[in-house]
């Protein structure tokens, strides 16, 4: 039997192209057939991320919505990267219809997938897009995942601030998202610790008004792990580098 080998996969219009004959397969051989196909010819393979998510969406007309779970579960089946991103991507595109129903398919997804990579995946194109377009109806849920059982539910919670902050969440919704990370600032997990950070990094980017206020309190704080603290200087060095902030010299926490 031979071994697929995956292959680049970068330009749109080969990617329509598959997405026009997986279409006809569809509709000439049904599902199974499909999901084969998918898997062969494009989930398999190293593919863009944008084209990954332009693939899903083009195809999620092809299907009822009550068939998205299905779909949604079994792009992830290979556990390759496309295969998240193209799952990720159709859950998006639900969220202002069914934000609960898509958070506990991410959920689901990140805990099976078990990796980084398929926590930060899926957090930033579910949760962190939910924050952006349903942000009081997404937050108490976001909220809630700082205290999951689950170390990646953690983590996803610094991860989702990140995109939603970044794609230009207000200040207000970001001054609240702050206020939800700053406990998280604590923990010790390294993968946690990890998205926390980063989500630090990027309120302190965009919105370093917030942080400086209290940066001498969180610096000073013994239970704030270093990483963090760092993580927070380092953001407003970039803000000061964008213009949002005087020049001046950081002080570096020790570690």
């Amino acid at each position: 039997m031979t071994t697929l080998q995956p292959r680049q996969i970068t330009r749109k219009s080969e990617v329509a192209k598959i997405v026009v004959e997986l279409r006809k397969i569809l509709n000439a051989d049904g599902r199974n057939a499909f999901l084969e196909a998918l898997q062969r010819d494009l989930l398999a393979h190293k593919v863009k991320f944008p084209l990954a998510e332009f693939a899903a969406r083009s195809l999620m007309d092809d299907f009822q919505p009550g068939q998205y779970a299905w779909l949604v579960g079994e792009a992830v089946q290979e556990r390759t990267i496309p295969g998240y991103v193209f799952s990720a991507a159709i859950l998006q595109e639900r969220l202002s219809s069914e934000l609960r129903w898509c958070f506990r398919q991410a959920e689901a997804i990140i805990i099976r997938g078990d990796q980084w990579y398929v926590c930060d995946i899926t957090s930033e194109r579910v949760f962190g897009h939910g924050l952006l377009v349903e942000f009081a109806r997404a937050l108490p849920i976001i909220s809630s995942n700082g205290s999951h059982a689950s170390l990646w539910m953690q983590r996803s919670v610094g991860v989702a601030v990140h995109y939603a902050v970044k794609k230009g969440l207000g200040r207000d919704e970001s001054n609240q998202l702050f206020g939800l990370l700053q406990p998280l600032a604590q923990r010790g997990d390294y993968y946690v610790k990890k998205g926390v950070g980063w989500g630090l990094k990027t309120i302190a980017r965009y919105h370093p008004d917030l942080v400086q206020p209290v940066l001498e309190d969180i610096l000073t704080d013994p239970d704030v792990n270093s990483w963090n603290k760092k993580k927070l200087q380092m953001g407003l060095s970039q803000a000061r580098r964008d213009g949002n902030l005087p020049a001046q010299v950081s002080r570096w926490p020790s570690s």
